[in-house]
C-alpha cells in the first residue's frame, strides 16, 4: 500500500475515533486532524532517547487554562516541571496513554510568539533511536487537544537529539521570522521511507499548520530561507502567511526571508571547489560569480555536467549563496546561454537587467526550446515567471531589452525587466 493511501485510512480512521471518544464522552471537544500528506524520501532517523520522560501530575490540576500559568519558562526551548505536569494532566483528561507506550512527551514553545506556550506532544514504544506506533497531538495555551495522528503505523522521533537530563528537545526547534516550529522525523515502520513533519500554530490559532515541504533535515540557512534534502534532491522554501513556498519554482513573487546579519561572506568560489573535491559527477564544471541581487554581496552559479562541443547531455545547476549554502536548483540538458559562440567573455551567459544578474540556460532543439532564468532576490536563489515558459530569450542588442521568440510564429516577443517585482513582462 501506498503511503499517501496509508495516511488516508489513517486519517479517516482517527475521524472516526474522535467521533467514537466523544459520543461516549470521556474526550468531548476532540478534533480530528485533517489528511497528514508527507514526501517520502529519506529513512527516517531520530535522536537517541532517555526511557520513561513521564512527570508526577499528582499536583497539577487538567484545567486548559493551567499551562497559560507556566508560560514564564527559562528559554523558548526548555520546558520546566510545573509546565510539563500542567501539559500531562490535560493529556490524561482527553486520552489514556496507548499500550506499549512509555509516557507523554512534550515540545512546549512560544509557536506563534504571542506570550502562550503550546505543546505538541508525541507518544510511541521506544526502539532504539525512534519511537514506534508514534502518535502525535497539539496542546494550545487555552482550547482542546487537537489530534495530528492517532494511530499505529509510523515510527519517529523529534529532530536531532535531547538532554538526557530533561525533557528537552532543542534540535527539534525551528525559528523563522515571527514563528516557531517543531520539526519531527516520521516514516513508516517498513525500512527505507521517511520524511520531515514541521508543526507550527498560527497567531491566535488553536488549531495547528504543517508546512508542506519535502525531504527531510529541515533547517534554516544563514541567507534566511529554508533548506532540506531528499534521496537525490535539494529543495528550498520560504514560509509565506502560514504556507511553504517552494523556491525552485518559477514566479513564486516576493516572500518573507530571515537572515543571519552576523554570518560572514565565503568567496563563492573556493565553496564550490571544496564541493567538487568531494563530488565525482560529468566531465565539465563552470562558475559564474556575480552579485545577482545587487545588494553589495557576490553570490553565484555553477554548472557540472556531461558536456561534448558545448552541449550538456545532462547538468546540474547550483546556487551558491554569499554565506556559502549550496542548492541544486535544476538538471537539465542543453547549453549555456551563449556558450557555444565564438564569445571572450566567460561571463557571456550571465545578463543584466537593471541592478539584477541571471544565469541563462537554453534547452537544446528547433521550435519551442524553453529558456531559463536563474537570479537571486534577498540572497535567496529564484526564478521569474518567463523561466522556462519562453524560447530563445536573450538580450536585444537591436531593440534593446529583452527578447524571445514570439506567441506567433515568425515573430519576435520584446520584454522589459521590473526590478520592482523581479519580473520580465512583455511589451
Amino acid at each position: 500500500m501506498k503511503l499517501s493511501q496509508k495516511l488516508f485510512r489513517a486519517a479517516a480512521l482517527a475521524v472516526l475515533s474522535a467521533l467514537l471518544l466523544t459520543s461516549c464522552g470521556s474526550s468531548a471537544g476532540l478534533r480530528a486532524p485533517a489528511r497528514d500528506t508527507a514526501s517520502r524520501t529519506v529513512t527516517a532517523s531520530g535522536p537517541k532517547r532517555q526511557v520513561g520522560g513521564s512527570t508526577d501530575t499528582s499536583s497539577a490540576a487538567a484545567s486548559s487554562d493551567a499551562s497559560e500559568a507556566a508560560s514564564s519558562a527559562p528559554s523558548p526551548e526548555q520546558n520546566t516541571p510545573t509546565e510539563e505536569a500542567a501539559f500531562e494532566a490535560r493529556m490524561n483528561s482527553y486520552l489514556k496513554l496507548p499500550a506499549g507506550a512509555d509516557g507523554w512527551h512534550f515540545l512546549i514553545n512560544d509557536y506563534d510568539h504571542d506570550g502562550k506556550r503550546e505543546a505538541f506532544v508525541f507518544c510511541g514504544t521506544p526502539a532504539g533511536s525512534v519511537y514506534e506506533n508514534i502518535h502525535l497531538f497539539f496542546l494550545p495555551s487555552g482550547g482542546d487537544l487537537y489530534m495530528i495522528y492517532n494511530m499505529d503505523g509510523l515510527q519517529g522521533a523529534p529532530h536531532g537529539g535531547w538532554d538526557s537530563a530533561r525533557n528537552d528537545y532543542p534540535d527539534a526547534y525551528l525559528t523563522f521570522g515571527d514563528k516557531t516550529y517543531a520539526q519531527f522525523d516520521l516514516g513508516d515502520m517498513d525500512p527505507g521511507e521517511g520524511w520531515a513533519a514541521v508543526y507550527g500554530v498560527n497567531t491566535g490559532s488553536k488549531v495547528p499548520i504543517r508546512l508542506d515541504i519535502d525531504g527531510s533535515g529541515v533547517e534554516k540557512v544563514p541567507e534566511g530561507f529554508l533548506v532540506s534534502s531528499g534521496l537525490d534532491e535539494y529543495f528550498a522554501y520560504s514560509v509565506r502567511n502560514g504556507e511553504a513556498v517552494n523556491l525552485l519554482e518559477p514566479g513564486v513573487g516576493t516572500v518573507p526571508l530571515d537572515p543571519d546579519p552576523s554570518a560572514p561572506a565565503k568567496n563563492p568560489e573556493t565553496v564550490w571547489s571544496n564541493f567538487l573535491a568531494n563530488y565525482d559527477y560529468g566531465n565539465e564544471s563552470h562558475i559564474f560569480p556575480a552579485d545577482y541581487d545587487g545588494d553589495g554581496r557576490k553570490e553565484a552559479y555553477a554548472v557540472v555536467g556531461y558536456f561534448e562541443d558545448g552541449y550538456a547531455s545532462s547538468a546540474e545547476i547550483y546556487y551558491i549563496g554569499w554565506a556559502g549554502t549550496i542548492v541544486r536548483v535544476a538538471t537539465l540538458q542543453g547549453q549555456l546561454y551563449h556558450w557555444n559562440q565564438l564569445s571572450s567573455d566567460a561571463m557571456a551567459p550571465v545578463v543584466t537587467a537593471g541592478n539584477s544578474r541571471f544565469l541563462l540556460w537554453q534547452m537544446p532543439g528547433a521550435g519551442n526550446c524553453p529558456t531559463y532564468l536563474f537570479g537571486v532576490r534577498n540572497g535567496a536563489p529564484y526564478q521569474p515567471a518567463i523561466s522556462g515558459n519562453v524560447s530563445f530569450f536573450g538580450p536585444d542588442s537591436e531593440k534593446g531589452g529583452f527578447s524571445a521568440d514570439g506567441s506567433v510564429k515568425y515573430t519576435t516577443d520584446t520584454y522589459v525587466f521590473d526590478s520592482s517585482t523581479g519580473e520580465f513582462t512583455r511589451k
